[in-house]
């Protein structure tokens, strides 16, 4: 389970930010165990918020007993077994590889598929390839219809007071974190990864120790300003950025919920005009 790779990446006082990926790997392990004994994952793609912090709303989620997991691919070596399609960006038909050849478990794992509502392409693809209901991020009123809809559960306030109090304190964390001497690529590793953690109270007590250790290391480091990076969709093109970077004091800024004329890096074609565009 999780604790195995927390004890990896935490070890010896200090956070070794080059097992970060281990994390999405443990949650194929976790997501498949979900599915064989109580069917209740949902696959979703994009940040509802920014990276990192996750939107109230995913708190309805939580609060019928379904567990997120974030579903679009991260790599290109899977490029290997399939034909880039025109019309996608590097994400999609990274995820679109991996649904046809059934070699992503967290893809598998998932009963249903909701995309943010301005990636009209992952949509469209997730419809085409697969078999299970894909719909856009829903309004609040229509979470729970589509949720009792698509799994045997009903609304649960204890659960959802408890997801929404998780909720604000992993944000919170994330916000203390930010002000740490810790680096823009390992911040966004930490932020981007982390989401894999399925279960809210193990990713915030998880990130509570990261949080510690990096107070620890350096004090005089704390609440340095850093560099707002805006960026649509960047998952396994991050590295490429951090190259990019004369500073390695910033912050991504991940997600739709922003200005289309703010954002400044996405990934190779997208759909969005404007943006430079990193190539996974």
């Amino acid at each position: 389970m999780m604790q195995g790779v927390f004890d990896e990446i935490i070890k010896d006082g200090r956070v070794d930010f080059s097992c970060m990926e281990e994390l999405r790997r443990q949650a194929f392990v976790d997501c498949m165990m979900l599915k064989s004994e109580y069917d209740n994952v949902l696959g979703y793609f994009g940040n509802f918020g920014t990276l990192g912090h996750l939107d109230e709303d995913f708190a309805y989620f939580y609060s019928c007993g379904i567990k997120p997991i974030p579903i679009e691919g991260v790599d290109k070596f899977i490029f290997k077994y399939g034909d880039k399609d025109k019309r996608y960006c590097d994400i999609v038909n990274s995820t679109k590889i991996y649904l046809n050849t059934e070699k992503c478990p967290l893809l598998f794992s998932s009963k249903i598929y909701i995309v943010n509502q301005r990636c009209i392409r992952m949509k469209e693809m997730l419809a085409e390839n697969s078999k299970k209901p894909v719909y856009f991020m829903p309004s609040y009123e229509e979470i729970l219809n589509i949720l009792q809809e698509n799994y045997d559960t009903k609304f649960d306030n204890k659960l959802f007071e408890d997801a929404k109090r998780q909720i604000a304190n992993i944000n919170a964390l994330f916000g203390e974190i930010r002000k740490t001497y810790i680096t823009g690529k390992e911040l966004f590793e930490l932020e981007f990864f982390s989401r894999y953690i399925v279960n809210l109270d193990d990713r915030a007590t998880f990130l509570k120790k990261c949080l510690d250790i990096l107070l620890l290391s350096d004090l005089d480091c704390v609440n340095k300003e850093r560099i707002k990076i805006q960026c649509c969709c960047l998952a396994g093109a991050y590295k490429l950025l951090d190259a990019c970077m004369k500073s390695k004091n910033y912050y991504v800024v991940d997600g739709f919920g922003q200005e289309i004329a703010d954002i400044k890096y996405t990934v190779d074609g997208c759909f969005l005009d404007g943006p430079e565009k990193l190539t996974y």
